[in-house]
């Protein structure tokens, strides 16, 4: 998926899927106790994930800068 990222027509690759299965390790906790990790570089971020965890999560929502998965 490619996204205009302002109005002078810059384009970068998002390099995730809504309902795409990945694993990946979580770097950091954010707000509402959710883990973050990176999927080359995109975060991801994933509600009960903990820090240092290895998870494989879903992604299910995918904004502008970031996404959201949900443990499985």
């Amino acid at each position: 998926m490619f996204i205009n990222t302002s109005h002078n027509n810059n384009y970068y690759m998002i390099p995730v899927v809504k309902g795409q299965i990945r694993k990946i390790k979580i770097r950091g906790v954010a707000g509402d106790n959710e883990g973050v990790g990176l999927i080359e570089g995109f975060p991801v971020y994933v509600k009960g994930a903990k820090e240092d965890e290895e998870v494989k999560v879903r992604i299910i929502k995918i904004h502008k800068y970031y996404a959201t998965g949900e443990l499985i």
